[in-house]
């Protein structure tokens, strides 16, 4: 088997581990981890870093080869300044063959250095639009790095990138599955809780959603446990339709003050839309990853 081949089985079998893997989208240090070390390994390198965008542009080294470069990463993400930090808001591999004609961050290439390395090679972690950091490697051998190896280390960060981003999905997805159900069960209770101030009360449902605010307010109490005080019998409607709170009840629905249903239905609406949005682009990042996996499969079977 030829040298080519051999490296197009290795980038299969760790393009098929990467592929494997289910990062948890709260911690995926081991996944990064494990990122860096195939990495650093396609091209020969000693050492590297991760960093991660943990909100807006603020990047972070979630994974370092070394203590050491982890105190470079994290001065380059605060200065802003570094060739992860350039891969990052590029969306480009930044490559520097030799620190010691690193124009364009003079103090990092004195750090690479100081750290006995002489090349950095930094990889943009994204997919399509879709940015979340990115790898840097660090070589001791100063000089150019066969472009196969580069290109193998960009299929490496956009297949570990895709991943993420299909457990973040995931993550949200069920978030947003569990915020929609219990705003549905908040408004069933709150429908029961109506119906019945409603009958005990010869009030109108805007005027038993009004009294049944007032008392939230009055009390300091959530809508939806007065609601739930209400449809379990804890809560009588005497009790809660005082004189004063049923002529405010009455007063409020006559007014305008009885939109908060249709801002509830409106808060629902919007529920239901993102977590449709979450799901279709759960959907986009795992059909790239099958073809990804497709392809890291067609280069095992050629050997």
């Amino acid at each position: 088997m030829t040298d080519t081949a051999n490296r197009e089985q290795d980038v299969s079998a760790v393009l098929l581990e990467l592929a494997g893997w289910r990062p948890s989208a709260d911690d995926a240090t081991d996944y990064l981890d494990t990122l860096l070390q195939r990495s650093c390994a396609a091209v020969g390198a000693g050492g590297g870093a991760v960093l991660v965008d943990r909100a807006q542009g603020d990047l972070e080294p979630l994974v370092a080869s070394e203590e050491g470069v982890r105190r470079l990463e994290r001065a380059e993400a605060e200065r802003q300044q570094g060739p992860g930090v350039d891969a990052y808001h590029s969306g480009r591999r930044a490559v520097c063959q030799s620190v010691t004609e690193a124009a364009s961050w003079p103090w990092f290439a004195r750090g690479v250095r100081e750290l006995g390395f002489s090349a950095v090679f930094a990889f943009p972690l994204q997919w399509q639009e879709r940015k979340i950091g990115s790898v840097t490697v660090l070589r001791q051998p100063s000089g150019p790095v066969a472009t196969e190896r580069l290109r193998c280390v960009q299929a490496l960060a956009q297949m570990a990138t895709i991943r993420l981003l299909q457990q973040r999905a995931v993550h949200d997805t069920r978030r947003e599955a569990e915020q929609l159900h219990t705003a549905l069960h908040s408004r069933v209770i709150i429908e029961q809780a109506k119906g019945i101030l409603a009958a005990h009360g010869d009030l109108s449902m805007d005027e038993s959603f009004a009294a049944l605010r007032a008392y939230s307010r009055d009390s300091n109490r959530k809508l939806h446990d007065v609601a739930q005080a209400v449809a379990n019998g804890e809560l009588s409607c005497p009790d809660l339709l005082a004189p004063e709170r049923h002529q405010r009840a009455e007063d409020h629905a006559n007014g305008t003050d009885h939109a908060p249903s249709a801002s509830h239905d409106a808060g629902l609406m919007a529920l239901v839309a993102r977590s449709r949005s979450v799901r279709e682009a759960a959907g986009g990042a795992q059909r790239d990853a099958a073809r990804l996996r497709r392809q890291a499969l067609q280069f095992q079977q050629r050997g």
